[in-house]
């Protein structure tokens, strides 16, 4: 049965609608990945798009992809589990397992060109980090580069429409070429293509989170340049490179802070102080004042985080780069389809009398043959996963809504309860309040908003937000089925249900939750539930501490930390931080006062990722130690 008249808000209009209020061309967006005719099939719901060309044409269309989760056929979910295994191998070096497993993918993959540039890429990077000859690395870029981008000459082709992984392949592209008949030549011709690239992501309609994965980059490359053909001798800096160096470079940090990344932050702080004793040279008055104040800011963040990336033993500085190509929870459709079946206490032949046809249902649970769309779209609403098989922090076909749905969440982050408040009902509005999903999520927004402002006691609260989890699963199923299938919403609905429970209560839920992640670790890392996973861990921190238990929460507190440095995610750092330094408080016997300097770390992380309400606790704690 068809749901299309009783649904607009599908993933295909969603595509559509986006690439039409862009006024981007068909033609533009197939440009080297596929035919115009797939896109346009895809367009009208004629084809189930694989993960992989779905993700570009998404990033194509400036979508960044880190909200979503993917429910794949058996094929598709193998590959998946694949690149993450490559990309894990690369992050720890062992380069002669990820050879043997592009050994393996190559004869998985079909004949695309996304899946040859991957390959290409992945080799690349594996070349790049072991040093290998410059000759060899020109012929792999120049083979990753030209399977999806039409390159005319060397020169950048600012008229294509690019995603963040091309953009950073032409990077790569411009830092091994170079037109000239001499170095300074070559040098001149690189910093205008990097300039060249930059003006492109600035006028480029990719959103905040996708900017920050390569603007930062290509600021530091620039920056780079500049500071070897000079040989960091900044006297010799001509006064406008100076004056845009800073202005790019303070784009990319601010940029990254909104979006509490640090991809290229201690690279690009480096680079900055250089910079700004070039500038110091030429300046007075009040000019020299401001420029030595951010001279401080400067050192102190960066040594801040050396001391904190040393104290917890990752690599300050990029030395890959793995985090264009990390994609985000994906998981076994069939599989999932009947655990949450099961979990929900349905047989297959209820659920077909409600849906489709029972041999449907078979092939979809065992994954014979690949599932149909009509089927997806059927079985999925009836076991609690959205209306198809890709799913969203909300579902529409409005590019704007979701923006509004990231803004709410920035403000409910900060607690800033008026915008936040605001932007639930902007929201509530524009949703489709018959898509469970959506309901669950406007729900638990509005409770947790009211439980926030203490305008709700615990009982209402746990009551509500047991009823807005229900819309998509019972409590009841998640508790008494193990090893459950739990979506990403739904575990953050746990979670706060678990915070209004008695504490023997709350430490069953806690660890239903702790359970769920270390499957997830065991069997494809952290990363593709990093985003959930770094809230969830702290807050469960966070209660350890509060319940007594001062070693346990350490402990997770400095796991996450760990994990947040090595994804470069500043946004929680500080908020673990100072549970270590509570927990340790807390233990000391002799309650002596609180460590004035790492409160002031503190203080500095939550600085760095713009963290508000802890800004002004952190403050306040200070102010208390003076006085």
């Amino acid at each position: 049965m068809e749901n299309k008249e009783q649904n607009t808000d599908y993933f295909y209009t969603f595509l559509k609608a986006r690439r039409k209020k862009m006024g981007i061309t068909l033609s533009s967006v197939a440009k080297g990945i596929c035919s115009i005719s797939t896109v346009q099939r895809i367009e009208r719901d004629e084809i189930v798009v694989e993960k992989m060309l779905r993700n570009r044409i998404m990033a194509r269309l400036g979508i960044s992809e880190r909200e979503y989760e993917n429910y794949l056929p058996p094929k598709e979910y193998e590959r998946w589990t694949l690149r993450q295994e490559i990309l894990k191998h690369i992050e720890k070096k062992q380069f002669l397992i990820v050879d043997n497993k592009l050994e393996e993918y190559k004869k998985r993959m079909p004949k695309k060109s996304i899946e040859r540039q991957f390959v290409a890429t992945m080799e690349f990077m594996v070349l790049q980090m072991s040093n290998a000859p410059i000759f060899e690395q020109r012929i792999c870029i120049e083979n990753a580069v030209k399977e999806t981008i039409c390159m005319k000459n060397e020169n950048f082709p600012k008229e294509l429409l690019l995603d963040t992984q091309e953009l950073n392949l032409l990077v790569e592209y411009i830092a091994l070429h170079g037109t000239g008949i001499n170095e300074r030549d070559v040098m001149q011709w690189r910093i205008k293509q990097y300039e060249e690239v930059i003006a492109y992501i600035e006028n480029s309609h990719i959103d905040e989170q996708g900017r920050a994965k390569i603007y930062p980059k290509v600021v530091y490359y620039w920056m780079k340049s500049i500071c070897d053909f000079y040989k960091n001798d900044v006297s010799d800096v001509p006064k406008q490179l100076i004056e845009y160096g800073l202005k790019i470079s303070e784009t990319a940090i601010e940029l990254l802070r909104n979006t509490m990344k640090l991809f290229y932050f201690m690279e690009i702080l480096e680079l900055r102080k250089i910079f700004i004793s070039g500038k110091l040279k030429y300046v007075t008055g009040k000019e020299t004042k401001e420029l030595e104040e951010l001279l401080e800011t400067t050192t102190v963040w960066h040594k801040l985080f050396m001391e904190l990336y040393t104290e917890y033993e990752v690599s300050p500085y990029m030395e890959h780069f793995c985090h264009l190509y990390w994609e985000m929870q994906s998981y076994p459709m069939g599989e999932v389809v009947k655990i949450r079946r099961k979990m929900k206490g349905i047989t297959k032949e209820k659920l077909s009398d409600e849906t489709c046809d029972l041999k449907s249902i078979t092939r979809c649970e065992k994954e014979r043959v690949k599932t149909q769309k009509y089927t997806i779209r059927d079985v999925f609403p009836k076991v609690g996963l959205g209306i198809e098989n890709i799913c969203s922090g909300v579902v529409t076909s409005d590019y704007e809504t979701v923006e509004l749905y990231e803004k709410m969440k920035n403000y409910a982050n900060v607690f800033d309860f008026v915008e936040w408040e605001k932007y639930i009902y902007k929201l509530e509005k524009r949703l489709s309040m018959d898509i469970a999903q959506n309901k669950q999520i406007i729900e638990m927004e509005m409770n947790w908003l009211l439980q926030c402002k203490n305008m709700i006691s615990d009982e209402e609260l746990q009551k509500n937000l047991i009823s807005s989890l229900e819309n998509t699963i019972s409590l009841k199923s998640i508790v008494n089925y193990k090893n459950g299938y739990i979506t990403q919403k739904e575990l953050i609905a746990i979670y706060r249900i678990a915070k209004t429970k008695e504490e023997k209560e709350e430490e069953k839920y806690l660890k239903i939750l702790r359970d769920i992640f270390e499957d997830y670790e065991k069997i494809n890392g952290i990363t593709p539930y990093i985003l959930t996973y770094e809230f969830i861990m702290t807050e469960i921190s966070s209660e350890m501490g509060n319940i007594g238990r001062y070693d346990e929460s350490t402990k997770l507190s400095k796991k996450v930390i760990k994990e947040c440095l090595k994804h470069r995610r500043s946004g929680l750092l500080g908020h673990n931080y100072y549970g270590i330094l509570w927990n340790t408080y807390k233990k000391d016997i002799e309650k002596k006062n609180w460590d004035k300097d790492v409160l002031e770390k503190c203080k500095f992380l939550c600085e760095v990722a713009k963290r508000k309400n802890w800004l002004i606790f952190l403050e306040e704690k200070i102010a208390d130690i003076v006085d």
